[in-house]
């Protein structure tokens, strides 16, 4: 056990080399057809994270299969809109020109002609997980690119 507990912390303070990401980058995308049309959703400039670094990664990945165009999403919650700047830097892009299929960079908007009606939480669900405090029916609204034919919807979080 103490061996295992050895390797573990070892393993921690190793840095994550960008071989193993892109190899779980492919492994993740690996069970997917070619995929043609594809949405990734980010985090907004309130995240640090490896957005940069994962876009780059998925977009090589995806290319390499045929992709056509990528959309992005931001998901900026209730916050500000990223300017175009931004979104290009949040994923790591210097030079749009080198990602051909790159298509529209949006951000997340909660205007109601940006949402669309995905489903309802039914009034009985509510009503039993909120120990009957809250018992109607909530819809359930997402941003309308999520309807959208995409072949595949990506999440970056």
């Amino acid at each position: 056990m103490t061996q295992g507990l050895l390797a573990s912390e070892q393993s921690l303070e190793q840095e994550l080399e960008p071989a193993r990401i892109r190899g779980v980058v492919e492994a993740a995308l690996a069970p997917f057809a070619p995929l043609r049309r594809v949405l990734l959703l980010h985090p907004d400039y309130s995240r640090t994270d490896f957005t940069h670094t994962l876009f780059g990664m998925i977009y090589a990945t995806l290319a390499a299969r045929g992709l056509q165009r990528i959309d992005t999403l931001n998901a900026a919650g209730t916050h500000r809109a990223m300017t175009l700047e931004e979104k290009m830097a949040k994923l790591g892009i210097a030079d749009r020109a080198a990602f051909p299929a790159l298509g529209e960079l949006a951000d997340h908007s909660v205007a109601p002609s940006e949402l669309v009606e995905a489903g309802t939480l039914p009034a009985a669900f509510m009503g039993e997980k909120t120990q009957g405090r809250w018992a109607e029916a909530i819809p359930i609204k997402v941003n309308r690119r999520l309807r959208e034919p995409y072949d595949l919807i990506i999440g970056i979080s």
